[in-house]
């Protein structure tokens, strides 16, 4: 829409603003602009375009000054200002850059006052593309065509296209008395008629208005204004759904042309009844969903309207897409805003599970300190500070998986990992920035009073605040914080005792240190149910796969149930549900402090299973208690032989030519794609389906667009081997799904040794250290740390921080060699075969059950 200002000469500025009234957008979305409209002043006769004041809010930016240099994309009152104007008349120019909630009612004021005409003939179309059934609304303004201002007068302008040049007439009829505006529409259709304008896909249109007299001098000025013809609807592609949470999940997908998308989705395919709408016409779409209802299936389409209003769904072929939202995580954190802290006298236990949660939480009344602080470190620390602390004797613990060897306690009542801190506001940002255990996250001052200690005993670390008081308070708060060494029969637990607690604010829980999780739900500490005395351990399920027919691996599972009661005897059961597990014991009675063993294990029954995924749960029950423990069985049965489809990228360096192909070919896997060029990467994997991808490559050679699919593969249940040695990954998504970090690389060949038992280096192979590497390539090996990954192997004898070589994702569906395989030589075991072959033929087996070598 345009506008016309009437500037004089020596005039001191210009002035033009806008503004509307913005729907609600998504909820924890960014830009949180709905409809985006945008304005610009065009300067007469050269065609300058003058924007409105943007600020940039991004990271590094913050501080710059206002510019004026582009559209606003973030605001819903938008300014143009020109200093000395040049005179005559200035265009005000309104679009629309993104409506998806429209109409869109806007408010323009500006500085001289506007008008919607002058004396210079100006004629639009009402879109820039049209479909080929479809009506053109043809709107001229002109001053000179307002002859009587007491009626509504009319013009006659041409529209003609390519499959009709010699176009049509078309009389407009003024909008009104004394507007000086006029309007009329023609019928677009690709069957000709009288009144109708023959089109055909692809055509030119020209709308013509003579202008008699444009106010400049010029006669009969002929005045156009153009659109083309688009009858083809968008082509929608790659629909996937990512990053599924609770309440949220995102679509994305492509069109072969911009398009506005619109996901419509509901509880059943046939009720799609709710929708949310991308910005603007796009090719790479990706819409976010919230609101959602946690653990419910959900049903969606995708549609797609191009600028002509050709639309297009993707509905699954009529049985649209789904996806299921996944339980509400808890977080074990809460914020006592209002002086509602009521978590004293009593002990938190957090006891790694398994689960998503990672942990499973409950309490007990706590009369007094569970471990006796008397003799401990005692940290002389002032207001707002911190110490390190790092354990004796090569000792770990774990904070949501990630091992450490120091800590750092500060003042405000909480223990840090990575790096101390000071802040003594408690709040859900502060605490959720770093890997943290909150006991009591308060403006403590111990150095007002009290003691805060630390003691080492022989299976975990206490930290212990004793009467420390509040800022500005006399009244103490006790609280100890217990941390259970890496490899002790508690390994991992977490236990958090309130004693006296003065303070009525305050926060308290756990943080994964990956700021405030996007679902976040506050818990209720106290609310957790009372801890029982069955301990099942270990916390992890048994995870079988092989061909079908058998066998798998691994097959059992042995449990240990210890009853934590020193007094009294424990009654129990054990359960579960499908043929082809068996428990070697369903029930019995635990001494006090006793310990009962129980093997769970994949019995013959499994190898008549069909290919696929089955799924069992042993629950593991305390009669007099009621207290249940489950423990999931997982099998994934696999087609005998070359049943995979694998695709391959691999280049200069890798290992694929010389090892992954001949494992391949011993695993009897032929349905194989080799892809060398990097720039076919991200067309190929997204040219699935997969059952396994092996990006081999090697220095700079997998683009950001590959990485990127490789995300989404993996995103939706894709597994993956990646041998790279660019760092540039690292900076990438794809590095947070294999749960590493780089720590740095080795530019000399160095021996590889196994630190664990896994199946990666006993089946179907058995794989020795890789020590005899030949230095072909310029560099050879990262150093990673596995921040959420389990470390298969690495550089150093046994393991040691920092210095892991092969990792395995906490999803279970990535395996990282964080070296160059192709500087490997050796067959150390002599038995004929290339031992970074059987290396690569025990990953592939393990990630799909493939072949048995």
């Amino acid at each position: 829409m345009n506008y016309f200002v009437n500037v004089s000469g020596g005039a001191a500025s210009l002035k033009a603003t806008i503004a509307w009234d913005d729907p609600p957008g998504a909820i924890n979305t960014i830009p949180e602009l709905v409809n985006d409209i945008d304005i610009v002043a065009i300067e007469p006769g050269m065609g300058t375009i003058h924007y409105p004041w943007t600020l940039d809010p991004t990271s590094g930016n913050e501080g710059n000054p206002a510019v004026r240099t582009g559209p606003d994309r973030r605001n819903n009152i938008e300014q143009v200002v020109v200093d000395s104007p040049a005179a005559g008349t200035w265009t005000i120019r309104v679009t629309g850059y993104a409506i998806p909630s429209g109409p869109q009612v806007f408010s323009l004021a500006t500085t001289p006052d506007f008008s919607t005409a002058t004396s210079a003939g100006v004629i639009s179309l009402d879109k820039s593309k049209y479909a080929c059934s479809d009506t053109a609304v043809i709107t001229v303004s002109d001053t000179d065509l307002n002859t009587n201002p007491g009626t509504e007068q009319t013009v006659t302008v041409s529209i003609a296209s390519t499959s009709e040049p010699g176009g049509e007439s078309v009389l407009l009829t003024e909008t009104g008395p004394d507007t000086s505006i006029f309007s009329g529409s023609i019928a677009l259709n690709t069957t000709d008629a009288p009144g109708v304008l023959l089109v055909a896909d692809g055509d030119a249109v020209t709308a013509t208005y003579i202008d008699a007299d444009d106010g400049a001098g010029g006669i009969n000025v002929p005045v156009t204004a153009n659109a083309t013809v688009d009858c083809q609807p968008p082509l929608i592609s790659g629909v996937a759904i990512t990053d599924i949470g609770a309440t949220h999940a995102t679509v994305t997908f492509t069109t072969d042309e911009p398009a506005v998308g619109v996901v419509r989705y509901g509880l059943s395919c046939g009720a799609l009844t709710q929708s949310a709408s991308g910005l603007g016409l796009q090719t790479s779409h990706s819409i976010t969903l919230t609101g959602l209802t946690q653990d419910t299936p959900y049903f969606l389409a995708v549609d797609a309207t191009d600028a002509a209003g050709n639309a297009a769904t993707d509905d699954n072929g009529g049985a649209c897409h789904g996806f299921t939202t996944l339980e509400q995580p808890d977080y074990f954190t809460e914020l006592f805003d209002a002086a509602d802290n009521d978590v004293d006298n009593q002990t938190l236990y957090f006891t790694p599970d398994g689960s998503a949660d990672f942990y499973e939480a409950c309490r007990e009344v706590a009369s007094g300190f569970p471990s006796d602080p008397s003799g401990g470190t005692t940290h002389a620390l002032g207001d707002d500070s911190y110490v390190a602390r790092t354990l004796s004797g090569g000792r770990r613990v774990s904070l949501y998986g990630v091992s450490y060897t120091t800590y750092y306690v500060g003042s405000n009542g909480y223990i840090t990992f990575g790096s101390g801190d000071s802040t003594w506001g408690e709040s859900l940002a502060a605490h959720f920035s770093l890997p943290r255990i909150s006991g009591l996250f308060d403006d403590l001052n111990p150095g007002a009073g009290g003691t805060i200690s630390s003691k080492e005993f022989a299976d975990h670390v206490a930290i212990t605040y004793q009467n420390v008081p509040e800022y500005g308070s006399s009244s103490g708060n006790s609280f100890q914080i217990r941390i259970y060494y890496d490899g002790s029969p508690n390994e991992g637990l977490i236990t958090i005792t309130h004693l006296s607690i003065a303070a009525t604010d305050g926060l308290v829980g756990l943080s994964e240190g990956l700021g405030v999780p996007v679902d976040f739900v506050e818990s209720d500490l106290s609310a957790y149910p009372e801890c029982g005395v069955l301990q099942v351990t270990p916390a992890s399920g048994l995870i079988a796969s092989g061909e079908e027919g058998g066998p798998f691996t691994p097959d059992t599972v042995t449990y240990a149930l210890q009853n934590t009661d020193m007094v009294n005897p424990l009654v129990w059961t054990a359960g579960n549900g499908q043929p082809w597990v068996d428990l070697s014991g369903t029930g019995g009675s635990i001494p006090a402090g006793g310990t009962a063993y129980v093997d769970v294990s994949i019995n013959a029954n499994a190898n008549a299973l069909a290919p696929g995924t089955y799924n069992d749960t042993v629950v593991f029950t305390d009669v007099d208690a009621s207290q249940t423990v489950m423990r999931g069985v997982g099998l994934t049965v696999t087609p005998i032989g070359g049943g995979g489809r694998v695709l391959v990228l691999f280049t200069e360096c890798s290992g694929s030519s010389d090892f992954v192909s001949p494992a391949l070919a011993n695993l009897g896997i032929s349905d194989v794609t080799m892809v060398t060029d990097m720039s076919g990467a991200t067309a190929a994997i997204q040219n699935g389906p997969w059952d396994l991808i092996i990006a081999d490559s090697y220095n700079y050679t997998i683009p950001t667009d590959a990485l990127d699919a490789l995300v989404t593969y993996h995103g939706g249940g894709g597994r993956i081997i990646f041998s790279n040695w660019s760092t540039d990954f690292f900076s990438h998504a794809i590095a947070g799904d294999m749960g590493v970090s780089y720590v740095n690389s080795y530019t000399t060949p160095l021996p590889i040794y196994a630190w664990t038992a896994t199946p990666l280096f006993d089946t179907p192979n058995s794989v020795p250290d890789l020590a005899n590497f030949v230095d072909t390539c310029n560099q050879d090996g990262h150093r990673v740390n596995p921040t959420t990954a389990t470390a298969i192997a690495g550089y150093t004898a046994s393991p040691q921080a920092n210095e892991a070589a092969l990792t395995l994702s906490p999803s279970g569906r990535i395996l990282l060699n964080a070296f160059t395989p192709g500087l490997v030589n050796q067959d150390a075991d002599s038995d004929g075969k290339h031992d970074m072959t059987e290396l690569y033929e025990n990953q592939i087996h393990f990630m799909i059950g493939e072949g048995e070598g």
